[in-house]
């Protein structure tokens, strides 16, 4: 038998009498031996730690009762449970963990006393086979009844009866009592039913058989028939199914290591480790080593199996086992690994994404792993929802990892815990690094530039912007069909075509005879963090009881035994234990216990008293905080008369110390995030305190003084330091604008638009546009000093996204309604000398330009003088006036040069360039490259697009057209995510000649057509003009006049989107290659 054979498959259902068969003694073996070759026999003398029990008898004498119940109880035996309806209500017997009886609508109906469950239970592990009154007295009081024990019997009956809720679901008759229940009802027969179909489907279908184990597995709540468990009536039902669970367990790994999982290894070890005397899953490991190319550690494997075999049993592992090692060292074919080919060209370019890499192992969680990546195979929104503390993110986290190859164009990770309703759309964009086009919401403007790609989006912590995620995601499905989502959240998103998956805690211990289960995930989850923060703790068997209880006290839930194992350096487990059971009576309320609330909130409120006075109040205030802050913030942000600054770097260190704040160390400063639900308990405490209101002010008007002082600092040698720290607080800054739009606080909404203009101008952040937009329409602006300003903040929005003509009339407008004396003027009149650039209305651009340069050293602003000199220089470039511009680039360079501003010296690197031209294309080239070299150091994505076309344009003339040809794709998708249509355009009107001088006629006639639209803004003119003229002229007269008019007219059809497919399917079939497709260049992040 192989790996992948499942004996399960001896005892499948028939389903047409609803009847389980008998089962073997090798069923009841499982895989472990039967598929070794070994006799059942050879597990006397009992090393394996997964059947309990002190005398480690054989299994035969184990499965026989010490006092057996006459009749039908019988170790291993299967009752015929009712086929189809019963005649009551619905119900749901669960028998795999402690005793529950729930309705159809899910509430769990409520056993009473401890006879009416231990008569239950009887039932039950009958499976439907009459039971004798007799016979129920004797286990039921344990072979010694009272003389009132018959009527005791019908007492509990009649009341087990009235709770069941239904008589006939309880009936008597001649030959004693029986359950009535179909084998749905139970779920310890469906989790059979479901083990033997996935066996079938191992060989052919090992994903579906994965899937098909994992909701068998995710059954299981504990240890089967947890409260009878170890009494004589029920022990040998227990065993059994516990042998089937760990048997299940086994044939999923089987399945995984037959769909090429690379994840198996890890979880198999532990799992091997914890059942050190079976066979089968040491087997898989070393398969799955070997064939990962691990074969000493594979052969270290067979001897850590050969040694306890013979330590406890005396024994040799089986020849087949013995034969799996001698292929390990001939490295046979079976177990070598397999070749990998090289991933190159398009595979290569599609390693795309933003997955965040964990830094904590991942523990148990396969079943719901596989669960996860089965409902990703069958829809394209899955949601997983749960308590909160579940580890729903650590969850998606995985399943998004393992699916990654299936998404050409990446997994992309987006957090949506620092935005609030308004942001999410921008929150996502802004990780896929897409920018909000002209006349597009943010929604429309995501569609288009996912047009064509398969990634999937992981939406993670949408609980608190679950409408607006709804509506996101409602939209991305319609309208983006490549798009797959993997949200998160306390509740679903409740959209068309979702799929849910409740997270469920870990699973918890399970008693054992002789020792704690510490093979558990819950408790393999403590060990694993506690030991992560002393090394040193005790592993015996006191310690592992405590760990037991502390992962039962505390729900499963991974948050809380994280923070229960981060209390290890100071309190022992028993103690922890011990404090628990003191604090947190409201864990044992029973199913009307609000779960996100009473689990969760019990670990954060226990971790919150243990800080002092001080540490608390510091970490309510840290919960207005959003996305990550540095010490300086926090010191600036929360000190005051009672908390002064000089304490607040020792408060936050315990608060690390703790694990009530995390720190990512490998930022420059070291950032500080409160996980979101613990900043959402901050929030509430500080609410509670009456504080949250002056707080989050005080928020906002830090982050408007930050975003001030980086101002002064972007425009200098600072820049690259100021750009990292507002790139880093742009959840802050969101939150900030946000609530002075929602308090209607005009002055630090203007504020924090004019401060991030310089900033967003050159990183192509068009959504502080958007804010000053929203921060003009304020009321009482009328009269600030910083509106004209921000409305040519506005206007500069426009005129990138190609609307010139509203641009223009929102600047003059700026200018007609501003006072004399108001600072800012030179932004509206920059906005205008820009407009008549692109127009090609040179003089009116060098009259403009004068007055900008007057209002930028009326102000004192010699950052905006420098900018607008750029101007005067191009306006003499684009004139034909080559030796003024060139004398007047080398102004410029003096000028940036006394700035010390990285940015100014790449403009004037870039100005120069223009100025040398065709003339001296070897000098502009040079230049140009040194300009894209300052740009990426600063993240000016402005100057590094319109850089590096110009570059192209010279290289398409000068050198080979080809290497040309193969950047234009690039640079278009530049542009694309920017959402600039003023220099796309430029672009694509740069690429007609190229492709006219490469033979591409016909591709060059109609986007000839479509760069001379009417909707085209930004005709050209000078030079420009006569290169597109000339190119023209020659398609003319190659294609003819008609073919080319036509084919023009074809192009002038065409809109921004369509006409930048058109170039770069162009480009692809001109390079011989497949069309450059807009998802492997984007998105690549903001």
């Amino acid at each position: 038998m192989s790996l992948m054979t499942c004996p399960a498959k001896a005892s499948t259902l028939d389903s047409s009498r609803g009847v389980w068969p008998v089962p073997t003694v090798s069923m009841l073996m499982r895989c472990p031996f039967a598929s070794m070759g070994r006799s059942p026999s050879r597990l006397s003398g009992g090393g394996d730690d997964s059947v309990p029990g002190p005398a480690r008898a054989s299994l035969a004498a184990r499965l026989r009762p010490a006092r057996a119940v006459p009749g039908p109880l019988v170790p291993g035996h299967r009752a015929p449970y009712v086929h189809g309806s019963t005649r009551g209500g619905v119900m749901d017997f669960r028998v795999l963990g402690p005793i529950e009886v729930a309705h159809d609508d899910g509430g769990r109906l409520r056993i009473g006393s401890r006879m009416q469950r231990r008569l239950l239970a009887v039932l039950l592990v009958q499976g439907g086979y009459h039971v004798s009154a007799e016979r129920l007295v004797d286990v039921l009081w344990d072979g010694a009844p009272p003389p009132s024990a018959p009527a005791g019997l019908h007492t509990y009956v009649s009341r087990l009866r009235r709770v069941l809720g239904d008589a006939t679901v309880l009936e008597y008759d001649a030959q004693g009592y029986r359950l009535l229940a179909h084998d749905d009802q139970v779920d310890a027969r469906r989790f059979e039913r479901l083990v033997a179909r996935a066996c079938t489907q191992l060989e052919q279908a090992p994903a579906e058989a994965a899937a098909g184990l994992a909701e068998a597995l995710a059954l299981w709540r504990g240890r089967a028939y947890a409260e009878v468990a170890d009494e004589d009536f029920a022990r040998p039902e227990a065993v059994r199914l516990e042998e089937l669970r760990l048997g299940a367990i086994e044939d999923a790994f089987a399945a995984r290591l037959a769909t090429g999982d690379t994840g198996v290894v890890a979880d198999l070890d532990a799992f091997a480790r914890a059942n050190p005397l079976r066979e089968r899953p040491h087997a898989q490991l070393m398969t799955a080593l070997a064939q990962a190319g691990r074969q000493t550690e594979a052969l270290s494997v067979f001897q850590r199996l050969r040694g306890r075999l013979a330590d406890d049993l005396g024994l040799e592992p089986s020849p087949s086992l013995q034969q799996l090692q001698a292929d390990i060292l001939r490295q046979a074919p079976s177990v070598t690994p397999p070749a990998t080919p090289a991933r190159t060209g398009e595979d290569a370019e599609s390693a795309q994404g933003n997955l965040p890499r964990p830094v904590t192992s991942f523990v148990g969680r396969q079943h719901e792993t596989e669960a996860v990546r089965r409902l990703l195979d069958r829809g394209r929104l899955v949601t997983l929802t749960g308590v909160g503390g579940v580890g729903k993110t650590r969850l998606a986290l995985q399943a998004a990892a393992t699916v990654a190859d299936r998404y050409p164009d990446g997994v992309w990770w987006c957090d949506l815990a620092p935005a609030d309703a308004g942001a999410v759309g921008h929150t996502v964009a802004t990780v896929l690094g897409v920018h909000q086009q002209a006349h597009r919401d943010v929604a429309d403007s995501l569609v288009a530039a996912l047009a064509g790609k398969r990634l999937l989006l992981v939406l993670d912590n949408c609980e608190h912007v679950v409408e607006a995620t709804a509506r996101l995601a409602e939209h991305l499905l319609r309208n983006a069909p490549g798009i797959s989502l993997l949200a998160t959240g306390r509740e679903p998103l409740a959209v068309d075509g979702e799929q849910m998956w409740l997270v469920p805690p870990l699973t918890l211990p399970a008693d054992r005879m002789g020792g704690e289960d510490t093979d558990a995930p819950a408790a393999r989850l403590f060990w694993d963090r506690a030991t992560s923060h002393w090394a040193d703790i005790s592993g015996d068997d006191a310690t592992a009881a405590a760990v037991a209880d502390i992962c039962r006290q505390l729900d499963g839930l991974p948050l809380a035994i994280e923070l229960a194992a981060a209390l290890v350096p100071a309190l022992e487990p028993a103690e922890i234990a011990r404090r628990l059971g003191q604090r947190f009576r409201l864990l044992t309320h029973g199913p009307r216990a609000d779960p996100r609330h009473r689990s969760l909130d019990a670990v954060v409120e226990w971790s919150y008293q243990l800080l002092d006075p001080a540490e608390q109040r510091l970490f309510d205030r840290l919960g207005v905080l959003v996305g990550g802050f540095t010490l300086a913030t926090a010191e600036g942000l929360c000190a005051d008369e009672e908390l002064s600054a000089e304490r607040i770097a020792g408060l936050l260190t315990g608060l690390v110390n703790r694990s009530m704040v995390a720190v990512d160390r490998d930022a420059h400063p070291a950032r500080y995030r409160l996980l979101e639900t613990l900043r959402q308990y901050a929030v509430q405490r500080l609410a509670a305190r009456g504080e949250e209101d002056v707080l989050r002010e005080r928020h906002a008007v830090w982050f408007v003084a930050l975003a001030e002082r980086a101002d002064v600092e972007v425009r200098g040698p600072g820049e690259a330091e100021a750009v990292a720290v507002l790139e880093a607080e742009l959840a802050n800054l969101r939150a900030a604008h946000r609530w002075a739009i929602e308090h209607e606080d005009s002055d630090l909404a203007l504020r924090l638009a004019a401060a991030l203009y310089v900033f967003a101008r050159w990183r192509l952040r068009d959504e502080v546009s958007a804010w000053a937009s929203e921060a003009a329409e304020l009321a009482g602006v009328c009269d600030h000093r910083l509106l004209p300003l921000v409305r040519g903040v506005v206007a500069h929005g426009l005129s990138q996204a190609g609307d010139l003509t509203r641009a223009r009339e929102l600047a003059e407008r700026a200018l007609e309604e501003a006072s004399s004396g108001v600072p800012g003027l030179f932004v509206p009149l920059r906005v205008l000398s820009s407009v008549a650039l692109y127009e090609g209305r040179l003089e009116e651009c060098r009259a403009l330009t004068e007055r900008a340069l007057a209002a930028a050293e009326g102000d004192g602003d010699a950052y905006s003088a420098v900018w607008m000199g750029m101007h005067d220089v191009l306006s003499l470039v684009y004139g034909g006036h080559r030796e003024a511009a060139l004398e007047a680039a080398a102004r410029q360079w003096e000028a940036a040069e006394a700035l010390e501003s990285p940015n100014m010296r790449g403009w004037a690197l870039y100005v120069q360039a223009e100025a040398c031209g065709d003339a001296e294309p070897d000098r502009a080239l040079e230049l140009l490259e040194r300009a894209i070299t300052l740009a990426r150091p600063v993240n000016d994505r402005y100057l590094e697009g319109v850089s590096r076309v110009a570059l192209i344009a010279l290289r398409a003339r000068h050198q080979s057209p080809h290497e040309a040809l193969s950047a234009f794709p690039e640079v278009i998708h530049h542009w694309r995510r920017a959402g600039d249509w003023i220099h796309q355009w430029t672009t694509l009107r740069n690429l007609v000649p190229l492709l006219v001088r490469l033979g591409a006629d016909e591709p060059a006639a109609r986007l000839s057509g479509a760069v001379h639209g009417a909707g085209t803004p930004a005709p050209p003119f000078g030079a420009d003009a006569v290169r597109v003229e000339h190119a023209r002229e020659s398609l003319s007269e190659r294609l003819g006049a008609e073919a080319f008019r036509a084919l023009a007219e074809e192009g002038a059809g065409l809109d921004g989107p369509q006409a930048v497919d058109l170039a770069l399917t162009a480009s692809a079939e001109v390079l011989g290659g497949e069309t450059p497709s807009p998802a492997r260049a984007a998105p690549t992040g903001p």
